[in-house]
């Protein structure tokens, strides 16, 4: 019986909240330092590292693609705690790769960078995605969603704010950033491999607050994964997704090319800033949408995609004018 069960501490790493608490605080030190480099455009660097940020880019971007389909597989294998940890390491390698490339203006080490950021990422994501959903409640979702989403913004802010500052302080338009923001960038990166050896825990192990088990897990082997893969891209309403999913997700790709063409360094760092400070109450009212609406799960969805569908196509509506006419 669920009363004969004692609930777990509230500081517990193995309770499912705390498990994506730690989820999000991985996305801080990862993916929201890795936005803060991307949007600054040309990776951090001289106007002239765009071509070769782009590059690297699209082998990042074209991996993820491929390879994103077989994580999942990897990750019922390897289990959350292992599988987040190899997701991890290709971000500092990352930045090194631009840093080095800043300061020699050989290419390779970027490009690798990143291809092992391609292979690297999903499996991060995929961790990261499966305690969102299979560790939540039903009416938690969104909740669990906004926090893991508010966090990794909340790494994108301080990660622009820090290379704003030391930009504003000495870096000229024509200059790369300044060794101190890249350097910055990787020991914050290095620090996601402390929670996830140390934070997660094993899926058998996470419990609700008050001490029942999340669920039964099974795992899947690579065959059967496959299978899945399959059955949910024939999947009308996923593919319908898809285009959702696709325009909020270019934005990734065309803004830091945009930010690195037109602005010079100081400013592309104030942008940084503002574009990713706007994110964090957005996570906030994304979460009150998906679960706090007075409709049914269906009608919150609708509600949810159309608000913020006018929201995206508003913006890509003033950058395309503004790109056009200047």
């Amino acid at each position: 019986m669920a009363e004969d069960i004692p609930p777990l501490p509230t500081l517990s790493r193995r309770r499912a909240f705390n498990q994506n608490l730690i989820s999000g605080i991985v996305l801080f030190f990862t993916v929201g330092i890795y936005l803060a480099v991307l949007g600054l455009g040309a990776g951090g660097g001289k106007p002239t590292s765009q071509r070769v940020s782009d590059i690297s880019n699209s082998s990042l971007y074209g991996i993820y693609a491929v390879f994103g389909f077989f994580t999942g597989a990897i990750l019922n294998i390897l289990g959350p705690r292992l599988t987040m940890t190899i997701g991890v390491a290709g971000y500092p390698i990352y930045v090194a790769g631009f840093f080095y490339y800043d300061r020699t203006g050989h290419q390779w080490f970027p490009i690798l960078g990143g291809i092992l950021l391609g292979f690297s990422a999903p499996m991060l994501w995929s961790v990261s995605g499966f305690i969102q959903w299979a560790y939540a409640a039903e009416a938690e979702k969104g909740k669990y969603i906004a926090i893991q989403y508010f966090t990794n913004q909340v790494g994108s802010v301080i990660g622009s704010l820090v290379a704003f500052i030391i930009i504003y302080k000495g870096a000229m338009a024509a200059e790369g950033s300044p060794t101190s923001v890249y350097i910055a960038f990787i020991c914050l990166m290095m620090i996601a491999f402390i929670f996830t050896i140390f934070g997660l825990v094993r899926p058998r192990d996470v419990r609700h607050s008050n001490g029942m088990a999340v669920a039964a897990f099974h795992t899947l082997s690579m065959k059967e994964e496959m299978i899945g893969v399959g059955r949910v891209l024939r999947d009308y309403r996923v593919l319908l997704m898809l285009e959702v999913i696709f325009s909020c997700e270019l934005v990734l790709g065309i803004l830091p090319s945009v930010n690195g063409r037109y602005f010079d360094l100081r400013t592309r760092g104030m942008n940084n800033v503002i574009f990713y400070l706007v994110q964090l109450p957005a996570s906030v009212g994304c979460a009150l949408l998906t679960d706090h609406l007075p409709f049914g799960r269906r009608m919150r969805g609708y509600m949810s995609v159309g608000i913020l569908g006018v929201f995206v196509c508003a913006g890509w509506s003033a950058l395309l004018i503004w790109v056009s006419v200047d």
